[in-house]
């Protein structure tokens, strides 16, 4: 959520009458009013996000979205909420597909919101697809484009460029732009992302030799973190054993991979392509 957007309890009544988007959107068409319409969509989509309710919110935006054509910023706001809600919802295929028509027209608009978005959108879509040059890419044009606004506003491009850098085997670059973003969540007071930066940044440290920072930044996403999360506990054991490692207590490390990976299968869960890689790393080092 970005600064100024609501909070507490006038978030929650936002929450509670988020069914009222659409009739509202549509009355704006009725009344000739095209534009008002998409701007509406493009200002409340991340309702459906905050609410976790991704289905409902892709269907009303791709609904709006079929009733007006107009090449504007809002439609590709709106774009980049639905192509976010299907990258959620695992439509990869059509997450690319709306995320491809929103790059198109920011392009013609030549607007710096709409471009930064679709080019944030482009850079996920890439990097889902393991072409981690292309990712770093988008990533890059939605990073300097997003200087020009407020500071949330690069909190996801920053955070692309450093897991695309990362994933390009730069991690010098990447430990800097990871430590750019960790400093830029806890000025936001984003304590998730502050876990998960604190997270990338320490395995990359471990991979540049730094294995003190490493452990710092390891200790404050088990910190932070909540206990409550098998992802996360799974994640916990995992560093825990890269530790080990890079301090050739090797059964110590062994050991601490196994019960990582159990947490994970017990729960059912498919790592993430970063840690997964950093699960490959950890697996040939230890054969």
């Amino acid at each position: 959520m970005r600064r100024g957007e609501p909070r507490g309890a006038d978030l929650e009544q936002l929450l509670a009458e988020r069914h009222l988007i659409e009739p509202a959107a549509l009355r704006f068409l009725d009344e000739g009013e095209a534009e008002l319409a998409i701007e509406l969509a493009a200002h409340t989509w991340r309702l459906w996000v905050i609410g976790g309710d991704a289905f409902e919110g892709l269907q009303v935006l791709r609904r709006l979205l079929d009733l007006d054509h107009s090449h504007t910023k809002w439609r590709v706001l709106t774009l980049y909420g639905a192509g976010l809600l299907a990258f959620r919802l695992g439509d990869v295929d059509s997450a690319a597909a709306t995320n491809g028509v929103a790059l198109q027209i920011a392009s013609e608009l030549d607007d710096p919101e709409a471009l930064v978005l679709a080019h944030l959108a482009a850079s996920r879509d890439a990097f889902d697809e393991s072409d981690y040059e292309l990712a770093q890419a988008h990533a890059t044009i939605a990073h300097e484009l997003a200087h020009g606004f407020e500071a949330a506003m690069l909190q996801a491009p920053l955070h692309m460029l450093a897991q695309s850098t990362r994933m390009n085997g730069d991690f010098a670059g990447a430990a800097a732009l990871f430590e750019a973003s960790l400093e830029l969540n806890r000025q936001l007071g984003d304590v998730g992302m502050v876990v998960v930066e604190a997270h990338n940044l320490a395995h990359v440290e471990l991979h540049l030799g730094n294995v003190a920072a490493a452990r710092a930044h390891f200790e404050e996403a088990a910190r932070l973190g909540s206990a409550d999360d098998e992802y996360g506990q799974a994640m916990s054991v995992l560093n825990q054993g890269a530790l080990a490692f890079a301090e050739q207590q090797i059964d110590e490390a062994r050991g601490a991979l196994e019960r990582a990976l159990a947490i994970l299968g017990a729960a059912g869960i498919e790592p993430a392509v970063d840690d997964r890689r950093e699960i490959e790393w950890l697996q040939r080092k230890l054969e």
